[in-house]
């Protein structure tokens, strides 16, 4: 057991069964609190276990939750290797019926951590005039949501991160389309309708290096990165979902090799399309345009979508020709580019693909109709519509209420979570702003909810494509641009319930987010033509301490001398653990043996020995457990890979995992071979790992795994009928 648990009632905070003077409390590791309930304790849903050290300005601050009336405190590692005792108080936080915020606490209680130490009959006064010049200066922002919660209950989470503004980067026109690949930034905001490369590898000085690409009078999109080739969708810069008659291409997808700066252009010619409408009583033939190339989503460098709005979308193979890529499927939904019935078009905004290990989905996000339709692309030449979500049914069951619409798109698997703004023109008071999250956990019962910012929050535009536009995932947080109020941050610590924390201003116009191994870069309009990155930082954060504190009297930190002054009448005193200590050591003697329930004293020796023999028997243990080693046999991930062969023989040691991979056989003319029957799932962080080897026939091919699945994939080549490979891959398992 390595746990001190303490009793909590109302403003009294004690060890449970007093304290052991004679033995040190530095073995333990963390602080059980039970609450004994009848008191305000059990409103809270969060408590901050507040700990002092030697010094006055020595304070650490945790905080947990309280579930079934007990809460669990890991004790700083600071505290234990800093200190010879520890100080530690109590306080929480709760909503009265009137929505006014309650701060309950406790007195502040002794632990000692060197052995002899005696507990004074007082605490320093000092450190209670510290806790409450923490309460005073300290100001917490404590959002709640109580979205789609059938109980309506409050669920809180702390507001402790603060910006760090590291770049800023100049622009010539809005910055839509941003990505970040190694150490460069590559953005839309050039007034040459190309894309720029920014070097920040001084983050502080970034330097524009160079343009690339480019088609007048079209603009860049959105951008994204696979097999070492950016992608670059431009659409022909009218306004709305169609083309103009006048123009020869609706738009063009530019991909650049970006270890020579080489281009090759895929030209969208314009697709027209007739429908009947009726004007002034008349029937009569119009006929639209469509063919914009719109954004880009690529996955684990094989495959590439690239969406039309309302032409439909596109999915191309780039495993093994990246720079001209093998168109593998094309979605054509002009047909429902023509609203007759006034419930909205069907529209294609940004994708985004996703795995479970096993199957490959492609999501792509609607606009003011679909919030969000999901394929399975496993077999990329066949994909099939797995799910749909109408979001003005989701919203308020009129499906002829343009009420809302979504563009931006991101994922962490089972979740997919989706931009939700007001449509156009829309008045703040009939809509909202926040996240959509798609639960695709269970295929067959997909679930969506939606999350809301304050009003007080949000852009009050609603003209031009209302904000948020774009969204990213940086660690265990949702960013979305907010236009003139900057970006909003996310907390998704539980992934299926994004909880607003605060916006962030940026001193920009917005419109545009992307993350990059904790950083997150925010592109504007013209109106700013600015590019700021930031890092977020986590605060050492108080939790449920607000500026006036009604259980606390200022006044007893100056005059109490006893812990009786400060109504503490129940603790042990100096005299009574004199007398305790003087009889124990006079009546009992030392065991040779440790013996159950037996009150006797014991040797250090004894105890050194026991200890070590416990320890070589949980060290059998471990090995026994923690180390595996075996064999499996491979089987093709699809039908599309049927005849290919292969095993693996593993060792597993922990959550590492290495594997020696044998393909007896690869299928001729095959250039991209996916494999299953890994036996350990690959955490997701392995995706964008990968490793050259030589196969049997002295040729380059590139392995990498991906959950229970391995990939083979040769650049410029295919596999020959006797072609064999053996390889060693260590990875890391999901946890």
């Amino acid at each position: 057991m390595n746990k001190i648990i303490f009793e909590v009632y109302k403003n009294t905070l004690k060890k449970k069964d007093g304290f052991n003077p004679t033995s040190a409390e530095n073995k333990y590791s963390e602080i059980k609190l039970d609450f004994k309930g009848d008191d305000d304790w059990g409103k809270c849903d969060l408590v901050t276990a507040t700990f002092f050290g030697d010094s006055v300005d020595d304070t650490y601050s945790v905080p947990t939750e309280i579930n079934n009336m007990t809460a669990t405190v890991k004790i700083p590692a600071e505290v234990l290797r800093n200190n010879i005792k520890i100080q530690l108080g109590i306080s929480g936080v709760y909503n009265n019926e009137n929505n006014e915020s309650v701060t309950v606490a406790t007195n502040i209680a002794v632990v000692n951590i060197c052995k002899g130490i005696i507990i004074k009959d007082f605490v320093n006064s000092d450190l209670y005039k510290k806790l409450l010049q923490i309460i005073n200066e300290t100001v917490f922002k404590m959002k709640y949501s109580v979205e789609n919660k059938a109980d309506k209950s409050e669920v809180k989470r702390l507001c402790n991160l603060s910006p760090t503004e590291s770049m800023i980067a100049d622009t010539k026109t809005t910055a839509r389309a941003m990505c970040v690949y190694n150490d460069y930034l590559y953005h839309s905001g050039n007034s040459k309708f190309a894309i720029s490369k920014i070097d920040i590898r001084n983050e502080a000085i970034p330097q524009n290096i160079s343009t690339l690409g480019g088609h007048g009078g079209y603009y860049p999109r959105g951008i994204s990165i696979g097999n070492g080739h950016l992608y670059a969708a431009y659409r022909e810069s009218a306004s709305g979902a169609q083309t103009s008659a006048s123009t020869a291409y609706g738009g063009y997808l530019d991909i650049i090799n970006l270890s020579n700066n080489n281009i090759s252009t895929i030209n969208y010619e314009k697709k027209p399309y007739t429908v009947t409408v009726t004007v002034s009583g008349q029937k009569v033939e119009k006929t639209l345009y469509f063919g914009k190339s719109h954004y880009t989503a690529t996955y684990n460098d094989a495959l590439l979508c690239v969406t039309q709005q309302m032409g439909g979308w596109l999915l191309y193979d780039i495993s093994s020709n990246p720079l001209t890529p093998e168109l593998l499927y094309e979605y054509d939904c002009r047909a429902g580019a023509y609203d007759s019935d006034r419930t909205g078009y069907e529209e294609y905004q940004q994708p985004t693909f996703l795995s479970n290990g096993d199957n490959i989905f492609l999501a792509i996000a609607g606009y003011d109709r679909d919030l969000v339709r999901i394929y399975d692309v496993t077999v990329p030449k066949t994909p099939t519509l797995i799910y749909e979500c109408n979001l003005r049914n989701l919203w308020n069951g009129n499906l002829k209420d343009k009420c809302l619409h979504t563009m931006g798109i991101a994922c962490s698997y089972p979740y997919i979570y989706c931009t939700v703004a007001p449509y156009p023109g829309r008045v703040l008071s009939e809509t909202m702003t926040g996240v959509a999250t798609v639960d695709i956990s269970d295929l067959n019962k997909i679930t969506v909810s939606l999350s809301k910012m304050p009003n007080a929050d949000r852009t009050e535009s609603t003209s031009g494509e209302p904000a948020p536009a774009s969204i990213a995932i940086c660690d265990d947080y949702i960013i979305m641009d907010i236009y003139d109020k900057g970006i909003s941050v996310w907390d998704i610590s539980d992934k299926s319930n994004p909880v607003y924390i605060k916006t962030i201003e940026t001193d920009t116009k917005t419109c545009s987010v992307v993350a990059d191994n904790g950083r997150i870069f925010c592109g504007s309009t013209s109106e700013s033509n600015k590019i700021k990155m930031y890092r977020l930082k986590k605060e050492n954060a108080l939790t449920g301490i607000i500026a006036s504190v009604k259980n606390f009297d200022v006044q007893k930190a100056d005059k109490a001398t006893t812990l009786a002054g400060y109504g503490i009448t129940d603790t042990y005193n100096k005299t009574y653990l004199d007398k305790a200590l003087k009889d124990k050591l006079n009546k009992m003697p030392f065991d040779t043996v440790p013996a159950k329930n037996s009150p006797n004293y014991v040797t250090s020796g004894m105890i050194y020995d026991c200890i070590n023999t416990i320890n070589k028997e949980i060290e059998k243990k471990l090995d026994s457990s923690t180390n595996v080693k075996g064999s499996v046999t491979l089987t093709p991930a699809t039908s599309a890979h049927t005849g290919n062969e292969g095993s693996v023989i593993y060792a597993k040691s922990g959550n590492v995992v290495t594997v020696t991979v044998t393909m007896s056989k690869f299928v001729a003319g095959k250039s991209f071979v996916s494999m299953a029957g890994l036996p350990y799932k690959a955490d997701t962080s392995m995706r964008n790992a990968s490793i050259i080897v030589m196969t049997s026939k002295n040729e380059l091919c590139n392995v990498k795994v991906d959950g229970t699945w391995i990939y083979f994939v040769k650049r410029g080549s295919t596999f020959a009928e006797d072609e064999t490979l053996i390889t060693t891959v260590t990875y890391i398992t999901e946890v």
